[in-house]
């Protein structure tokens, strides 16, 4: 286990979980001072480090791809994610989405406040 993970187990007094990231907030990955060291999830670290970015059609495709082959149990696929996006522009309800599509209305949220399919 990675030095600074040590140190913020031993800060915070548990472990933390698989899921956990520990951000260096300026960078520097020797600097592993407290006031450098922040606990964040890993969706909320990857959405951090990848605001502003603009994906080439290219690699949206090869991210296609990549997702359905890492998640072939999908229940919704990248078309349905944009038919989505514009029922919620064209101000239809969220359950009335998550019904027609048949998931659960919490990961239509996801969806419009960016947590989920951001790449999309």
């Amino acid at each position: 286990m990675a030095n600074y993970r040590k140190i913020v187990e031993n800060l915070i007094g548990r472990k933390l979980s698989r899921h956990d990231v520990v951000h260096h907030k300026d960078g520097n990955h020797e600097n592993n001072s407290v006031e450098n060291l922040e606990i964040m999830s890993l969706s909320e670290h990857s959405r951090m480090h990848n605001k502003g970015k603009v994906y080439s059609p290219e690699t949206i495709d090869k991210l296609q791809k990549k997702s359905r082959q890492a998640r072939p149990g999908a229940i919704i696929a990248i078309e349905d994610v944009r038919d989505i996006r514009k029922m919620l522009k064209d101000g239809i309800k969220q359950y009335l989405i998550a019904f027609a599509f048949g998931i659960n209305k919490r990961t239509v949220n996801d969806i419009n406040c960016g947590r989920s399919w951001t790449w999309a």
